[in-house]
């Protein structure tokens, strides 16, 4: 081990005990809109668009700062949910909810829609089984 190498490993030492810098609420929005910005119009998003301006979604995201720090207080991850999956990103149409949940409520829409399908097929070939 060489002097060079003590001060590579002070400095990892050294940056692994900055305290990081909580983002404000605005530095939030902007991530978040940014998010929903490269999300919408691509793979399952193709057919949602967001219905307001950075504006009115930054008001609406600070209007709704206290349900976004109570969950990162709960070390969850805040995300943005929309209520009706077939509807786009709008002010009527979105909260905040802790990421797992959101994603659970994505499975959940996943299961109903197969489960509408498979009902379906079965209400259609029912003959098979009532005759």
């Amino acid at each position: 081990m060489n002097f060079d190498d003590d001060i590579s490993i002070a400095n990892v030492y050294n940056n692994s005990k900055r305290i990081k810098k909580e983002k404000t609420i605005e530095q939030y929005a902007k991530y978040y809109w940014n998010n929903m910005n490269n999300r919408v119009g691509k793979g399952c998003y193709k057919d949602i668009t967001i219905d307001w301006n950075y504006s009115d979604f930054e008001k609406w995201f600070i209007n709704n700062k206290e349900i976004f720090v109570r969950i990162k207080s709960e070390n969850k991850s805040p995300s943005i949910d929309r209520i009706d999956p077939k509807k786009n990103y709008s002010e009527q149409n979105c909260r905040i909810i802790p990421s797992d949940l959101n994603t659970a409520l994505g499975q959940i829409n996943g299961l109903q829609s197969q489960l509408k399908k498979l009902y379906s097929f079965v209400e259609d070939n029912k003959h098979w089984i009532t005759d």
